[in-house]
């Protein structure tokens, strides 16, 4: 069911629906998180926002607070704007939400408030809905939601496959945006475990299951012309999140990027997990 959004500005909330994504600038830039220290030996804060060109030079910081996490940026309509989330510390939980910038950082403005956390979101290539993912009660464990940026309402697109709980990731809107690509999986030790590959239409309708193995796959997305499916893929015999490094990142070897025909289901390897 629909669940009514927090009020948004009307203004920002005009302009994304208003706008079409432009073409990419000449020059291919990059967006991304991480968490800056002040030396090598202190603990590393918040994660900031910044951008660089592609051969790594022009490296700019974007956003400064380093009171609150912005995280999970993604360009929206073409390279103009940065989509992104902020995770505001507690006491200041009325911060959190969906924000959206200039590519400069100038003119951050929230898209969506609320008290529960989100992250990954897309914007979808006609401007007028983002989706994202998020753990909120009462639908369990985790579900891909949209937000409809004309009516300000949100719709839990797991909701209409599997409704009794949901175990979604990684969303990412097919170039075309009639269709959404994902991950989802069990879970074990409270992480969502050997995630497969999934598509569903841009309203949750019509779930397809990619993949069917025991190999890991993470962040998948279609080719422009939506025949091929990338993703990460984990092919190694260890558990990639073990106990002694929960809160890390997963271990390093045995990752690949995957290429797989979407109409054959033939799969290709890019890398060699080293």
């Amino acid at each position: 069911m629909p669940i009514a959004a927090p009020p948004a500005f009307s203004s920002l909330q005009q302009t994304v629906a208003a706008e079409r994504p432009a073409p990419q600038p000449p020059r291919l830039k990059v967006v991304f998180a991480a968490m800056p220290r002040a030396d090598p030996a202190a603990a590393p804060g918040k994660p900031q926002i910044y951008s660089m060109n592609e051969d790594g030079s022009d490296l700019r910081q974007l956003t400064f607070d380093e009171s609150v996490a912005s995280d999970w940026p993604v360009w929206a309509m073409g390279g103009r704007k940065i989509l992104y989330t902020v995770e505001a510390p507690p006491g200041r939980e009325e911060e959190n939400g969906i924000y959206l910038m200039n590519a400069d950082g100038t003119g951050a403005e929230r898209l969506l408030a609320t008290r529960g956390l989100v992250a990954q979101p897309k914007l979808s290539p006609d401007g007028r809905s983002v989706i994202f993912k998020a753990s909120w009660e009462p639908f369990p464990v985790v579900a891909i939601y949209r937000l409809d940026l004309e009516t300000m309402r949100i719709h839990n697109l797991t909701a209409v496959g599997t409704p009794e709980l949901g175990l979604d990731t990684d969303a990412r809107w097919s170039p075309d945006g009639r269709e959404i690509i994902l991950a989802a999986g069990p879970v074990r030790d409270g992480i969502i475990s050997e995630p497969q590959l999934f598509l569903i239409d841009a309203d949750g309708g019509s779930r397809r299951q990619l993949t069917a193995d025991r190999f890991w796959y993470t962040d998948p997305a279609l080719s422009p012309d939506g025949r091929l499916i990338a993703a990460s893929t984990y092919r190694g015999e260890a558990w990639p999140f073990p106990p002694e490094r929960r809160g890390q990142f997963p271990l390093p070897l045995d990752w690949h990027l995957v290429v797989q025909d979407r109409a054959s289901g033939a799969q290709r390897l890019l890398t060699r997990g080293a």
